[in-house]
């Protein structure tokens, strides 16, 4: 296999099976299936047409090469574009040496979702999102497609909305780089495929734009979902976490019975959360899936000992109406994974 001709990444949307009442709810998860790791990467681009990365990033991408996750995935803005001008093929292959080729080295798949600067979906970018699916129709080529861990299900749309499986757990990625509400082909998709996934322990969205603003400046950054409809479809076929990025902030939360997982960065511009005076520390997210689900985000430089929730508002409110809620204030048990270590058990 060529590294030259692999491309990177690719978006990931975990459908979970978890809630469908306010509280949430226990499912199934057999006791002959080992639990699912996953760590979730998200906004390692730089200035306008970088193509190299910072150390945050090789060094998240070392430890996570030692962690041996299933799979990692990706919430956007791995290239540093939209921008007319820039060198796009450049940028790739920055990120194909820096995160795409070490992870195939250590066999650890990779799935994207689409971020505004690396597809955005505005008028005038189009050059650029056809680059962004050349470069993971590649690496689907090379690599996804013979990977043993992921059972890829729907992929007519990849790598911008697509569904894959890994252990008992569903994912679907979508294609949020706005805050326009989602096309009516990926809303009815969405619905489509998680209806037809009542068999997994858990089913997981994954996206760049967050359904909900987590930072300062970034208010008005979220999917639009006019009374909440696709939200209340999603919730009722099971789906129990969202994963997001784009505000460049960490903060773990419960919404109407459902998690959402907003990622800090590891490339520039950090933000600071809602109504906080502290910068959100870079770092990534390892997700361990059992009978519940377990979240940790694990700081820069050492990527060790997770971020404290004490740390974190008690609360958001969000404009979708109420409040996000820090997850530990919702959930009894089980809710954070802990330090970890590279010898250390599940």
């Amino acid at each position: 296999m060529s590294k030259s001709n692999i491309a990177l990444g690719f978006f990931l949307t975990v459908s979970l099976n978890l809630f469908a009442q306010e509280t949430l709810q226990e499912v199934y998860y057999s006791d002959n299936e080992p639990p699912l790791r996953i760590a979730v990467i998200s906004d390692m681009n730089g200035d306008y047409g970088d193509s190299s990365y910072s150390i945050r990033v090789h060094k998240a991408v070392e430890r996570i090469q030692k962690l041996k996750p299933d799979a990692v995935l990706v919430t956007g803005d791995m290239a540093s574009g939209e921008k007319k001008g820039l060198d796009y093929k450049a940028m790739w292959k920055g990120f194909r040496d820096t995160v795409t080729l070490p992870l195939i080295q250590s066999n650890i798949p990779m799935l994207v979702s689409p971020g505004n600067h690396d597809a955005s979906a505005w008028k005038g970018f189009e050059i650029e999102r056809k680059i962004y699916k050349d470069e993971w129709t590649t690496y689907l080529g090379d690599y996804l497609s013979k990977n043993s861990t992921v059972k890829l299900i729907s992929m007519d749309n990849y790598p911008f909305h697509y569904s894959f499986v890994i252990k008992n757990v569903f994912f679907m990625a979508i294609d949020a780089t706005t805050q326009l509400e989602l096309s009516s082909l990926q809303k009815n998709w969405l619905i489509e495929q998680s209806k037809n996934a009542q068999t997994y322990a858990h089913k997981v969205v994954f996206s760049h734009y967050p359904f909900h603003p987590l930072a300062i400046n970034r208010e008005n950054d979220f999917i639009a979902d006019k009374g909440n409809v696709l939200f209340k479809n999603l919730k009722q076929n099971g789906v129990n976490l969202f994963l997001s990025g784009h505000q460049h902030a960490y903060y773990p939360a419960v919404w109407e019975g459902v998690r959402f997982i907003g990622q800090a960065c590891l490339g520039g511009g950090p933000r600071k959360i809602i109504g906080t005076s502290k910068v959100s520390q870079y770092s990534f997210t390892i997700v361990d899936f059992e009978s519940q689900i377990k979240v940790d985000a694990y700081p820069y430089p050492n990527f060790e000992i997770p971020v404290e929730r004490t740390s974190l508002p008690t609360s958001l409110k969000t404009p979708k109406g109420g409040s996000l809620i820090r997850d530990d204030l919702q959930l009894k048990s089980n809710y954070k994974i802990g330090k970890i270590t590279l010898n250390a058990p599940l």
